[in-house]
């Protein structure tokens, strides 16, 4: 016995089942906005803990980071056939992240501040420049103290730009160590791990990797236009295509914002393999359709390959879901 549909084509109203999908995208497009960002593109540290058990009260713990000054913390537990695994996404401090701007300017500078230098043996009009970018260089080394607490036992004026580049980055991995030492004495004695992992990304590198993705997706997109033009060299198959591609991908990025999954580089590439997938899948149903509509009834076969497509899904979806 073969499950049949009936031919929603062979009926003039079939056009009003598009306002299905058009509810969906804007449905999706409502909730897109609502997608949080992961680690990787708001900075911060992903702490992951392997237990033997999976025995843990993620609302208590979350308190007691709450407690220790660290807010906006998100604790997941998964359990897993070897126990239990807890993911912290934990924000920077606000001493920290002050302590990534400063290296990050400094090595912005130092680059600047070293090419002067280098002119200014045959240029002299250099020189002055040269010497102001160092005294900058040596303030934000002693503002990286300052921030720490602490005072250098040397003269920064009279170090090398090489020593200064030593003695900054040693300051800021004691202000680094002491914010992983927290984190792990506040975990030692709350709860019970075989092992530990973290992972830091600083605010400053999360913002390109955010601009990054930005870049990518808008080459992604133009090129995808340009080659589907190409392909079809019609506006209306190549607008029906790039137009599914456009449905599929917001409806995921909504369906992310309403199941608070997060923006992270796993699902951004996620992402990008749906984008391919649904344009592999438009333009192989498009092709269908323009290629035998000439010789039989264009809406039966455009049934044909309504059939295809939903078998193509429907596979794609179980093969994922176990």
């Amino acid at each position: 016995m073969s499950l049949t549909f009936p031919n929603i084509y062979k009926t003039d109203k079939y056009k009003y089942y598009i306002l299905l999908p058009i509810a969906l995208v804007l449905i999706a497009l409502y909730f897109v906005p609502h997608i949080k960002y992961g680690v990787e593109f708001k900075g911060g540290s992903l702490v992951i803990l392997t237990m033997n058990n999976s025995h843990v009260n993620t609302n208590a713990l979350r308190t007691v980071f709450e407690h220790s000054g660290y807010s906006d913390v998100n604790v997941k537990l998964f359990k897993t056939t070897f126990g239990g695994r807890i993911e912290i996404e934990i924000p920077h401090t606000e001493k920290l992240s002050k302590a990534d701007k400063i290296k990050d300017t400094f090595v912005t500078e130092l680059a600047k501040t070293e090419k002067l230098e280098f002119e200014g043996i045959k240029d002299k009009s250099k020189l002055n420049e040269s010497l102001k970018k160092r005294a900058d260089l040596v303030k934000l080394a002693s503002n990286l103290y300052a921030l720490n607490g602490d005072k250098p036992n040397v003269d920064l004026s009279k170090l090398s730009l090489k020593d200064l580049n030593g003695l900054l980055n040693t300051e800021y991995n004691r202000i680094y160590d002491q914010y992983t030492k927290d984190i792990t004495s506040i975990l030692s004695n709350n709860v019970k791990y075989s092992s530990i992992s973290i992972r830091t990304v600083t605010p400053v590198l999360s913002e390109r990797f955010l601009s990054t993705v930005f870049q990518v997706v808008l080459y992604s997109v133009l090129i995808s236009i340009v080659l589907v033009f190409i392909f079809f060299r019609d506006f209306i198959p190549a607008l029906a295509v790039l137009t599914g591609a456009f449905s599929d991908i917001t409806i995921a990025a909504g369906g992310m914002g309403i199941l608070g999954i997060p923006l992270t580089m796993p699902s951004f590439a996620a992402l990008l393999m749906l984008i391919g997938f649904s344009l592999d899948t438009d333009i192989l149903l498009t092709m269908r359709i323009l290629k035998r509509a000439s010789r039989t009834d264009a809406r039966e076969h455009a049934y044909e390959s309504m059939k295809t497509g939903l078998t193509m899904s429907v596979s794609a979806i179980i093969a994922f879901s176990v």
